[in-house]
């Protein structure tokens, strides 16, 4: 009588987990490879602070705004000041841009990361054709690719306009007081 409890336990257990199987083990061991460059490029976007590059951005356009209504259309503005702030006004839609982007690639990377968790539930209870699981997976990996170029990008582009706007943004704010203290010139 044993025995035969022991046999159906046993037949009912492999059973069971021949229903919980999964024939993408290779797929959902590289969505977990995908999740992990998602945190990965996450961990290094976490202490970028997008608003302060926005906050930037808006203080050059005061500043400019305000030197191109005080200067006399009269006046012609000395070449190295006009190379100066042509410069800023470059560097001043970077850093808008730099926001901007910041801002939505952290919108995908947490968006991706879900795709990759349903993804790799849906995998787990065999929900897909092997057809569908590839084209799925190609997507997410596509995806994946460019968000990290793109958070490649902001890594190394942070410090080079963070420190180029404080460089420049010394020497207009230098320019603002002397207009403002001594007249233009």
């Amino acid at each position: 009588m044993k025995k035969n409890v022991f046999v159906a336990t046993a037949f009912f257990a492999v059973l069971l987990s021949s229903c919980n199987s999964t024939d993408y083990s290779s797929e959902i061991s590289q969505i977990d490879s995908l999740q992990n460059e998602v945190n990965g490029m996450e961990e290094k976007l976490k202490d970028f602070n997008g608003e302060a590059f926005s906050k930037y951005s808006r203080n050059a356009a005061e500043q400019l705004d305000w030197i191109k209504a005080k200067w006399p259309e009269s006046d012609t503005m000395p070449r190295y000041v006009a190379a100066f702030l042509s410069d800023y006004k470059i560097n001043k839609k970077s850093l808008s841009t730099f926001a901007k982007t910041l801002d939505k690639t952290r919108e995908e990377l947490t968006y991706s990361d879900d795709q990759l968790t349903k993804l790799k539930a849906d995998l787990q209870h065999n929900l897909h054709t092997k057809e569908e699981a590839e084209k799925y997976l190609g997507e997410e990996k596509k995806a994946v690719e460019t968000l990290t170029e793109t958070s490649n990008k902001l890594v190394e582009d942070h410090d080079k306009y963070l420190n180029h706007y404080k460089g420049v943004n010394n020497r207009v704010d230098s320019l603002v007081d002397a207009m403002q203290h001594n007249g233009i010139r």
